[in-house]
């Protein structure tokens, strides 16, 4: 979903994210872009709010899912939550979680917010939500061709396991899927140790706030 590779580092409390660019199959260094994290909130997803997802999910993907798709998710009881800068959403995730184990289906940024460091943001408040869910590995799968999304991905510790052939629709031919996972098991202990309330990272305390 992005269009640069995302390599991130933690500083003073922020996420910090060097841009390198992947046009034409070479790398070169672009601007630094930081995560404001005392305007971005988390909130669990309902059905009153899928019209803006469609909208982004029109202009993120070339096959977007439909708007049933997202209330069937809802429907299922899927961990489905949005990510939003004040009033401005941001984008979504949407995560199965059953047995122990979570399959990330959905992590999608509005396009014209890419590249600013919301996905790395994002991505670390889902995880350490779905491991409250009693999930101790999360699986997902991504294009090849999506090199931003594997570097994200990768900077996480997910690893690749396997390789779903022809998994995505595409103009000419379908595309295989990389299969990605990560053991969280780690989050849910590492959470249940912060004792005091002030000792909680923003990006915790800021899970299923609605925005001002």
């Amino acid at each position: 979903m992005l269009e640069s590779a995302i390599i991130s580092v933690l500083q003073r409390g922020k996420l910090i994210l060097v841009v390198r660019s992947e046009t034409g199959g070479s790398s070169s260094l672009s601007a630094t872009s930081v995560v404001n994290e005392t305007s971005l909130r988390v909130t669990k997803m309902e059905i009153g709010d899928l019209p803006g997802v469609c909208e982004i999910e029109a202009r993120a993907y070339q096959f977007p899912w439909k708007h049933a798709v997202f209330a069937d998710c809802l429907g299922a009881g899927y961990s489905c939550h949005l990510i939003w800068d004040k009033k401005q959403l941001l984008g979504y995730s949407l995560v199965a979680v059953a047995a122990g184990e979570a399959h990330l289906l959905n992590l999608c940024i509005d396009p014209d917010r890419q590249g600013c460091g919301y996905a790395g943001w994002f991505l670390k408040v889902i995880l350490r939500t779905t491991a409250e869910l009693d999930a101790l590995t999360v699986y997902l799968e991504v294009r090849p061709s999506n090199r931003a999304a594997l570097a994200l991905y990768r900077t996480f510790g997910f690893e690749q396991i396997g390789l779903r052939k022809n998994y995505y629709r595409a103009e000419s031919r379908c595309e295989d899927a990389i299969v990605l996972s990560k053991n969280i098991a780690s989050l849910k202990q590492w959470r249940h140790q912060l004792l005091a309330p002030e000792s909680r990272p923003k990006c915790l305390d800021q899970v299923l706030v609605s925005p001002d």
